[in-house]
């Protein structure tokens, strides 16, 4: 008798947990169904008003309050195939990459092996970076060229031979190569996922795929794809703007100020 006692109470407590987490799902929904309903349709309008009561109180249990954002992010995590939403995969353009760290990008020799690595990156498994390496390779061999990636040519850039000095060796120049376009797709990474959460989906998934280049980005629940679409896709900017001193507007002020004392 004691244990179906102590089987019981598991029982309660489990059921009291399970249906507390599923209030916050329940609230979630609620409250988009309200946004649905004042939008018409319309998913700009209703984007603005969940924007608009993010952090607003949406649920009192009386002992605690939640936010709008609290609540979606404590709402149980349904994934695309039950919730639907956005699946795209983005891909940074390692060529791009390699023209920028290449000492001369208008190199018949670069412009060869960038197209020979084009056509292996359709048809095989190997990343970019390998293909245009191993294209290369191909290309140095059937010419006859004897030329080390540090050479000016090619990658001998003053900063590469700062860094690893002149005339250094392929496997040197493959190996700082390789990390520059590694930190270039995990800065875009850093930037997609900085760009998500101000854009407020909640429990995205965004992982890059291998060294292909290639990020996944799974956004469950999104109803305005181009909304997406244009967050992902904007262009940052760098703004200069004049600035003034204290000093420099103190005259004005005082000027606006005996103006409108009269």
């Amino acid at each position: 008798m004691q244990n179906k006692g102590v089987i019981r109470l598991f029982a309660i407590i489990f059921a009291l947990a399970c249906l507390y987490q599923l209030s916050f799902t329940y609230v979630a929904n609620k409250v988009e169904n309200d946004a649905e309903e004042y939008a018409q349709g319309d998913l700009a309008k209703k984007q603005r008003y969940l924007d608009s009561i993010n952090s607003q109180t949406v649920y009192n249990l009386g002992i605690d309050e939640f936010t709008y954002a609290e609540v979606k992010e404590k709402e149980i995590n349904l994934g695309l195939d039950l919730r639907g939403g956005m699946n795209v995969i983005l891909e940074v353009s390692v060529k791009d990459i390699l023209r920028e760290l290449s000492n001369d990008p208008r190199n018949p020799v670069l412009q060869e092996a960038f197209q020979r690595a084009d056509k292996k990156a359709t048809t095989g498994q190997d990343n970019y970076l390998s293909s245009f390496f191993e294209s290369l390779e191909e290309i140095k061999s059937e010419k006859n060229l004897n030329v080390k990636l540090s050479d000016p040519s090619l990658f001998g850039t003053k900063e590469l031979n700062d860094k690893l000095g002149f005339n250094a060796e392929d496997n040197q120049v493959k190996e700082e190569l390789n990390g520059q376009v590694n930190a270039a797709v995990e800065n875009v990474y850093t930037v997609l996922r900085a760009r998500i959460d101000q854009f407020g989906v909640v429990q995205p998934n965004i992982q890059r795929l291998d060294n292909s280049g290639r990020i996944l980005v799974e956004l469950p629940g999104v109803k305005d794809p181009d909304r997406v679409k244009k967050l992902l896709q904007a262009t940052a900017e760098l703004e200069f703007w004049n600035v003034y001193n204290g000093s420099e507007l103190i005259g004005f002020l005082n000027a606006a100020n005996e103006t409108l004392k009269t």
